[in-house]
Order: structure tokens, then C-alpha cells, then sequence
């Protein structure tokens, strides 16, 4: 994934969204910022709708 994030462009030829699974928490959630950064749509999911609602906020809040 590192190589994906080095060079933006990349990203945008698999398409403009993106799923990440257990994404409320360390390495998961960091990855979507990382997506949601450079302007990839984010499916995010999570077994913990409270801790899933929270980050779901704060990414709207920081990426609107």
C-alpha cells in the first residue's frame, strides 16, 4: 500500500472509491485517512456502529 500512497495518480486508476474494513481503530483508520486525504471515497466498516459513527464524523468534518 505504501508504493499506492507514494504516488496519488496511482490511486485513481482503481477507481474513486475505496473499502477498509475495521476502520476505527490503529493501522485500519489511519489508512483510510491516508485514502480519504487524497480524495477517494470511503466505504468504512466496523463491528461497532458507536466507534464506526465517530470516525465517519470526524472524516466529514475534516474532508467535506
Amino acid at each position: 500500500m505504501r508504493f499506492l500512497l507514494t504516488n496519488p495518480k496511482r490511486l485513481k486508476r482503481y477507481g474513486s472509491w475505496a473499502m477498509v474494513t475495521g476502520a476505527t481503530d490503529g493501522i485500519e483508520r489511519a489508512l483510510a485517512h491516508e485514502l480519504a486525504k487524497h480524495d477517494l471515497n470511503l466505504i468504512l466498516v466496523s463491528i461497532n456502529p458507536s466507534k464506526l459513527a465517530s470516525v465517519s464524523d470526524d472524516f466529514r468534518q475534516e474532508f467535506p
